[in-house]
């Protein structure tokens, strides 16, 4: 009986630490999307605010966003813009005919022993004709087929950007 008490602690314990780290990491990026918005606002006025951006994460299963996207059809030109560890944001402004290549995957990713945790990650790989490729991954929560509501937030925020930046590549 001492023995399933301990477990039953244990795992209350896991599972409260890995909820504090999952709301941690939920406000880190709340905070970071305000930053990459306030960034815009003041380097790019002549921006519409309702214009929609896109922020991810380059790499699989970080934590925090560091990489946003901005389609600025007006002057036809993409505005990368991104964040090395916290530190200051800059950006880079690529015009549509420098952008060669839209490609994407998606795959599941298991995390923990017991109980198994499954997200769905998503990446838009762009490439440019200079050579460079920037990564935008998102992830959610789903199940080990890649299916439920966290796996389909991600497809539906990645399919107006993707549809939209394939049809920038003809």
């Amino acid at each position: 009986m001492e023995a399933l008490t301990v477990g039953i602690i244990v795992f209350v314990v896991v599972f409260v630490l890995m909820m504090g780290a999952w709301f941690i990491s939920l406000m880190i990026n709340k905070k970071k999307a305000g930053v990459f918005k306030n960034y815009v606002k003041q380097h790019f006025p002549d921006l519409p605010e309702d214009n929609p951006i896109l922020m991810a994460k380059q790499k699989s299963k970080a934590v925090m966003l560091d990489i946003a996207l901005i389609i600025n059809e007006t002057k036809k030109e993409l505005i990368l813009f991104f964040t090395d560890k916290g530190k200051e944001i800059n950006h880079k402004i690529l015009p549509f005919r420098d952008l060669t290549a839209v490609e994407s995957s998606d795959k599941v990713i298991g995390r923990g022993v017991f109980p198994k945790t499954y997200s769905y990650e998503k990446t838009i790989m762009l490439k440019f004709n200079n050579g460079s490729t920037y990564n935008f991954i998102l992830e959610g929560i789903s199940d080990k087929y890649g299916e439920g509501r966290g796996s389909e937030l991600v497809r539906n925020i990645f399919a107006p950007w993707e549809e939209k930046l394939k049809e920038i590549t003809g």
